[in-house]
């Protein structure tokens, strides 16, 4: 899979807690198939280092990004954690995508 964002780079599987989630190298960004984001904030903060580097970059997140399944466009949502905070999930297979800095913002207001 493919970077939604366009960072032309492949998505690294990485595992967490036995939860599989997909991470772009190059802009910090993680994709979640669906339900995953949810279990992934329930476990230990000191489990997610890896995945929550990375800093908010404005212009990134202004980027309307693409399922890297399907290749639907991905529609943007306010967090209900942190209101600065967007989760932009695909309307076809439910799965999410965060910004390179956006999953520590969920942790910090958790």
């Amino acid at each position: 899979m493919r970077c939604p964002k366009g960072c032309d780079t492949t998505l690294e599987r990485e595992t967490v807690e036995a939860i599989e989630v997909d991470r772009c190298s190059h802009c910090h960004g993680v994709w979640f198939d669906e339900d995953e984001l949810p279990q992934l904030l329930s476990v230990p903060r000191s489990s997610l280092s890896l995945l929550a580097k990375g800093k908010f970059r404005p212009a990134v997140d202004a980027t309307v990004g693409t399922c890297p399944k399907h290749g639907t466009q991905l529609v943007r949502a306010y967090s209900k954690a942190d209101r600065n905070t967007t989760i932009e999930r695909c309307p076809e297979c439910h799965g999410a995508w965060l910004d390179g800095g956006e999953l520590r913002r969920l942790l910090d207001a958790n």
